[in-house]
């Protein structure tokens, strides 16, 4: 009998403990929200800077390919257009309230491209991308 109350005792610490335990979790939820809120603008400047390398790496393969570049030429074209993304990314989070702006902003950056390639590349590369270009716009 003993033992019977024993069980019945433990059982009900059990339950009263497993009712405690949500309460607790509701409490640090709130912790837990504004710490994940912060590693989730974290993850998101991961997610970006992902983002950025992807796109500079995408380009620059499809400049190597279209125009034969030589290692050289493709890490000079790889590091502007990392560069050139990151740039980007900047602007569009630093202004993105204010489009007027951020529009003049990333002019800006388009026109010192240009004159970035045309340093890293010779002008019969560069009118090949030119050619390229437009006649991939649709």
């Amino acid at each position: 009998m003993k033992s019977f109350y024993v069980v019945c005792f433990l059982l009900l610490a059990l339950f009263v403990k497993a009712q405690e335990r949500p309460l607790l979790k509701k409490s640090n939820k709130t912790f837990d929200l504004k710490r994940d809120r912060s590693l989730q603008n974290q993850s998101s400047n991961v997610f970006s800077q992902k983002e950025v390398v992807k796109k500079a790496t995408k380009i620059t393969e499809q400049m190597t390919e279209v125009l034969s570049l030589s290692e050289d030429e493709k890490a000079k074209v790889y590091e502007i257009q990392l560069n050139r993304f990151q740039q980007i990314a900047s602007i569009r989070e630093e202004y993105k309230n204010d489009s007027q702006t951020r529009k003049s902003e990333l002019k800006k950056v388009y026109r010192k491209l240009f004159g970035k390639l045309n340093k890293a590349l010779d002008k019969e590369k560069m009118q090949s991308w030119k050619t390229f270009k437009q006649s991939n716009k649709n």
